[in-house]
């Protein structure tokens, strides 16, 4: 296969779950009054994406999110300091700040901002998220097809594997759980169908996006939980958009935390075709967004059919543009990350919703 989906495998599900148990351990069918409106915040973009049409400059990482991370290096200096009576390298630095891999953690503060993020688990590995999805309707996940694929035949899998989680923190959360669901009103579900696009190829990670159908509606009124906007446009070349997940915090896993929290990263629309962008293997690359190409700054195994979300200055929304999809090389590599072209898919989603998406 060209590529390496992000999707947790199967042999890597035995393989977390042995370390776990070792450690103790969300256009025109949605109304874009209502979607793509974070939770948890009075200002349009918390997120800061508006800020680059205007400076030209990187987005920032809300406040909320600095003062966390500030705080969580405050107390890695002082436990350093009381226990060695030295203070933290710089490698120490980078290992306490550095997730998703490269990204920011995600709290009870900031939960909302992402508030159209799930987790897609398998049930019989309860904690341990396969992929990641978006709401886009009171019943309907976006997700990648392969998170829904058996890894060997490319068989589609059965809806009654899956549970989903809306509203989790990290990857423990179990539809009531807390500090693991954002502000107590996370919610778990099971899939009545799953809709993957008729042309999947999974050699090549063709059409790689699918519609899971929930067996009841979201509370996409809670404070957890709301619909993102599907797009009625491409990002540009240049455009800062966001990235989240419950993926591993590096290529090997060995080191990650447990549970894994849900975590953001700032990713950059690229040239596709460009030197980090290449496609190989028959893979139709007009099919496919490419965003991110720094080093040390990507999703990983886990965060497959997670969302990357940009900013509609017009709409003051936010929209979908990509699904996760696949990585060329390790995590953090510097390549960039692949992601399923959303707008290229409409139809799909459309046809997949039956024309509503609940909302």
């Amino acid at each position: 296969m060209a590529g390496h989906p992000r999707s947790i495998s199967s042999s890597r599900i035995s393989n977390l779950l042995l370390l776990s148990i070792l450690l103790n351990i969300h256009v025109s069918m949605v109304n874009c009054s209502f979607c793509g409106h974070p939770r948890f915040s009075h200002a349009t973009d918390p997120l800061d994406l508006s800020s680059q049409f205007a400076t030209g400059e990187p987005p920032r990482p809300p406040v909320t999110v600095m003062f966390a991370q500030k705080m969580l290096l405050e107390e890695k200096e002082v436990l350093a300091k009381n226990g060695s009576g030295k203070t933290p390298s710089a490698s120490d630095t980078k290992s306490s700040t550095l997730r998703i891999v490269g990204g920011m953690d995600v709290n009870d503060d900031t939960g909302g901002f992402l508030c159209w993020q799930v987790s897609i688990q398998m049930k019989t590995v309860p904690g341990l998220v396969r992929c990641g999805g978006s709401i886009i309707g009171s019943r309907k996940i976006l997700t990648a097809a392969h998170c829904v694929t058996l890894n060997r035949g490319a068989a589609l899998m059965s809806p009654t594997a899956f549970i989903v989680m809306v509203g989790a923190l990290d990857s423990a959360f179990n539809g009531s759980s807390s500090p693991h669901g954002a502000r107590n009103c996370g919610q778990s579900f099971n899939l009545a169908k799953i809709i993957r696009h008729p042309q999947y190829d999974h050699g090549t990670l063709g059409n790689d996006i699918a519609v899971l159908i929930l067996d009841r509606d979201i509370d996409i009124n809670a404070q957890c939980s709301c619909p993102v906007c599907l797009p009625t446009k491409e990002p540009s070349v240049g455009e800062w958009c966001v990235n989240s997940g419950y993926g591993q915090e590096s290529d090997s896993g060995s080191n990650d935390r447990v549970p894994l929290p849900l975590k953001f990263i700032y990713q950059q629309i690229l040239k596709n075709f460009g030197p980090k962008c290449h496609y190989t293997g028959g893979q139709d690359g007009n099919n496919f967004l490419c965003a991110g190409g720094i080093v040390g700054t990507d999703n990983c195994y886990g965060d497959s059919g997670g969302p990357l979300v940009c900013f509609d200055m017009t709409t003051k929304s936010y929209y979908q543009s990509g699904v996760v999809s696949f990585g060329v090389g390790k995590c953090g590599s510097g390549q960039g990350s692949r992601y399923t072209n959303v707008f290229k898919y409409l139809d799909f989603i459309r046809s997949g919703a039956n024309g509503n998406l609940g909302i």
